[in-house]
């Protein structure tokens, strides 16, 4: 379970198909057109060392809103908007995958949910992130 803050997410989106790209690594999954802007889409588990994502009904691109980097990110789900308050903060950030610990700002929620904090501007500007090609 992740949260991103929401002035980092422009737009959720269906999956809005891709034109693949030759010589990129696995996780790019290619350039889709969006009301005219081509947008770089990754596959977001895939990025961070698990299991490619396997496109479903509940499968969404999560357009990042950063001024300088296009990108989409393909995530297996979005449950909308959480809004949480500061006596919700996490002590111990949630298990996941490896890849995606440098990225991780936080944690919030209770004994039920816990939901990391994934930073999407400094994911989009990190050099691993910029290097697509193989």
């Amino acid at each position: 379970l992740l949260v991103a803050a929401r002035q980092e997410v422009r737009e959720v989106l269906t999956w809005p198909g891709v034109t693949t790209l030759p010589g990129a690594k696995p996780w790019m999954l290619g350039l889709a057109n969006v009301r005219g802007q081509l947008l770089p889409i990754t596959d977001l588990a895939a990025f961070f060392g698990g299991e490619p994502i396997t496109l479903g009904r509940s499968s969404r691109v999560i357009m990042v809103n950063h001024p300088d980097i296009p990108a989409g990110l393909l995530v297996d789900e979005v449950r909308g908007f959480r809004r949480f308050v500061a006596s919700e903060k996490a002590e111990v950030i949630p298990e996941t995958l490896p890849g995606m610990t440098p990225f991780l700002a936080g944690a919030y929620g209770n004994e039920d949910e816990v939901w990391g904090v994934l930073g999407l501007h400094g994911l989009v500007e990190s050099a691993v992130f910029l290097q697509a090609a193989r």
